[in-house]
C-alpha cells in the first residue's frame, strides 16, 4: 500500500510542475496585454494559431512571438466575431455572433463582403460549412429560440434561408452540440425555452437530431446519454464553460472534464484534463493535433497558450454507449426474438409433422412367406396370383431389387414336359406382365406403368432388361 501511495503522489507532483512550468512559459511567450474582446482563430493559409489581442495587433505561432499591424473595420468589434469561424481553402471568414455580417480575413486585413446587416437573429447558433458553403442552424434572437437553417449566397452577398423536410421535428433551440460527418449533421443537447417559463431555458433531455446535408431532410435518430454524464458530478466535478471542437468524426467537449462523443462507434468517453482552466475561447489544429486555449488566470489577466491534445488529455475515467435504448425499443428487441424463436419452432413443427404424415403413409412393403409360398401386400393376401406370376416375383427377389435380363424370365414361365417355342413363351411372358402389372396397380394404387421398368442394356441395345419398383421382404 505504502510503495503505491507514494507513487501516486510522485505522479501527482510531477503532473502538477508540467502544468506550472508550461503556465510560466505560456505566460512568458504571452507577456503582452491581451484586451478582453480578444480573438483567437487559425490562419486557414498556415495552418497556425493568430490571436488579435486589440483592434490593431495580432500576434500568431504556436508560440505566439511573431507580432503584426492587422487591419479592422472601425465600425465593428472584435467580440462580435468569436463565435462563427469558418475556413474555405486558405481564405478565413468571421460571421457576427447574432448572424447577418461576414469579414473576410487574408493579408492580414479583416474585409466585409456582405450585404446584409446584424441580423440579432441567430445567437448560440451551430455554425458548420459544406461544400464551401456557410451555414447557420438553430439560435435565439427577436425573443424566441431559432430552429431555421441559413446560408451565406457569395454571390448575392446576402443570407438566406434553406427549406428543410420535416423541420418540425427538430426542437427549436441553442447552443447546441453538433458533429459533422460527411454528408450528415448530427445535433443534440440543446437549450430549448422552457415552457412554463420562457425567461428560463432548460437543456433538451436526450433527443438526438440528424440532418443529411443532401436533400437537407431531418430524422430523429435514437435517445442520447451525454446529459446523464452533465448531471453525475462524480463525473464533472464543476462546471465550467464548454467549448466543443470537432476531431476528425468526434465531438469533443472541453469542461472541467474532457468528454469524447462519437456517433459512428456509439461510444462517449469521460477524461481527465491536465489543464483545466478558465477558457475563454478555445481552437483544435489539425496540423499537428494541438490545441490553443485563451484563458484568464486567477487575476482575470488574458493569456494564450498552445499544446499538444494528448497532453491536456488526463487518464481515462468512465465509458459509455452514446445512444440509450428505449422502452420501444427493448420491448421491439424482445418481440422479434420471440418472433424468431415461434417461426424456428414453426418450421421445425412443420418438418416433424411432415415426416409423421410421411411415416403415416409410408407405401407397405411386398411381402413373401417362404413357408406356405404366399405373396401379400400389408395386411392384404395377393390371391388367385397364380403360379408363373409367383415365378416371376421370386426370380425379383433373387435379383435384390436389380435389373435382370428380360429374357430370364422365359425360364421360369415354362409348361413343364411340353417342348415350346420361343415365339409361344414370349407372348406368354407378355401377358403375365401384363397381368402382374395390373394386379399390383390395383393393390398399390400405383398406375400399371409404375410397376415395372424395362430398359435397354447399355452395352448391348438389343437385349432388354427389366426390374420390379417395389421392394419384396421375405419372412
Amino acid at each position: 500500500m505504502i510503495p503505491n501511495t507514494v507513487n501516486t503522489w510522485l505522479l501527482l507532483i510531477v503532473k502538477t510542475s508540467l502544468l506550472l512550468l508550461q503556465i510560466w512559459i505560456a505566460h512568458a511567450q504571452s507577456s503582452f496585454h491581451i484586451n478582453e474582446g480578444a480573438l483567437l482563430f487559425e490562419d486557414a493559409k498556415t495552418k497556425e494559431p493568430v490571436l488579435v489581442y486589440n483592434d490593431s495587433m495580432a500576434a500568431s505561432g504556436f508560440d505566439f512571438n511573431k507580432h503584426f499591424k492587422i487591419d479592422f473595420p472601425e465600425d465593428l468589434k472584435l467580440s462580435g466575431f468569436n463565435e462563427y469561424k469558418y475556413q474555405i481553402g486558405d481564405v478565413n471568414y468571421f460571421v457576427h455572433n447574432g448572424g447577418g455580417i461576414i469579414l473576410k480575413y487574408t493579408n492580414n486585413t479583416f474585409t466585409r463582403i456582405d450585404n446584409s446587416f446584424k441580423h440579432k437573429n441567430q445567437y448560440g447558433a451551430t455554425h458548420f460549412q459544406k461544400d464551401s458553403a456557410l451555414y447557420l442552424l438553430g439560435g435565439y434572437g427577436f425573443f424566441e429560440m431559432k430552429r431555421l437553417l441559413t446560408r451565406f449566397d457569395f454571390k448575392r452577398k446576402e443570407w438566406f434561408r434553406v427549406q428543410t423536410k420535416n423541420e418540425s421535428i427538430v426542437p427549436a433551440g441553442k447552443n447546441w452540440s453538433s458533429i459533422l460527418n460527411e454528408d450528415y449533421l448530427y445535433v443534440f443537447s440543446p437549450f430549448v425555452e422552457n415552457k412554463n417559463n420562457f425567461l428560463k431555458r432548460t437543456l433538451d433531455e436526450n433527443g438526438m437530431w440528424r440532418l443529411n446535408l443532401s436533400t437537407f431532410e431531418w430524422k430523429q435518430i435514437n435517445n442520447h446519454q451525454l446529459n446523464n454524464i452533465f448531471n453525475k458530478k462524480d463525473i464533472l466535478p464543476r462546471r465550467f464553460k464548454n467549448f466543443n471542437v470537432q476531431i476528425n468524426n468526434r465531438l469533443v467537449i472541453f469542461s472541467s472534464r474532457i468528454i469524447e462523443v462519437s456517433a459512428d462507434q456509439d461510444q462517449i468517453k469521460v477524461y481527465s484534463q491536465n489543464y483545466p482552466l478558465a477558457s475563454r475561447q478555445l481552437i483544435y489544429h489539425k496540423k499537428n493535433d494541438f490545441i490553443s486555449i485563451l484563458y484568464s488566470d486567477s487575476s482575470n489577466a488574458l493569456n494564450i497558450i498552445s499544446l499538444p491534445y494528448e497532453n491536456v488529455k488526463g487518464d481515462l475515467i468512465f465509458t459509455s454507449e452514446l445512444f440509450k435504448k428505449s422502452h420501444k425499443e427493448f420491448h421491439l428487441f424482445w418481440i422479434a426474438v420471440a418472433v424468431f424463436i415461434l417461426s424456428v419452432f414453426f418450421l421445425r413443427f412443420k418438418v416433424i409433422i411432415k415426416r409423421i404424415k410421411t411415416l403415416s403413409i409410408r407405401e407397405p412393403k411386398i411381402i413373401y412367406n417362404s413357408q406356405d409360398d404366399s405373396f401379400c401386400y400389408g395386411k392384404k393376401e395377393l390371391e388367385n396370383i397364380g403360379t408363373f406370376k409367383k415365378e416371376i416375383l421370386k426370380a425379383f427377389i433373387k435379383s435384390n431389387g436389380q435389373y435382370i435380363l428380360l429374357n430370364s424370365i422365359n425360364d421360369v414361365i415354362r409348361t413343364n414336359g411340353v417342348d415350346e417355342n420361343f415365339y409361344t413363351i414370349k407372348k406368354r411372358r407378355e401377358m403375365l406382365l401384363k397381368e402382374l402389372k395390373n394386379e399390383l396397380g390395383v393393390l398399390t394404387g400405383k398406375s400399371p406403368e409404375q410397376i415395372l421398368n424395362i430398359k435397354r442394356n447399355e452395352f448391348d441395345k438389343r437385349i432388354k432388361e427389366i426390374k420390379l419398383n417395389s421392394q419384396i421382404i421375405t419372412k
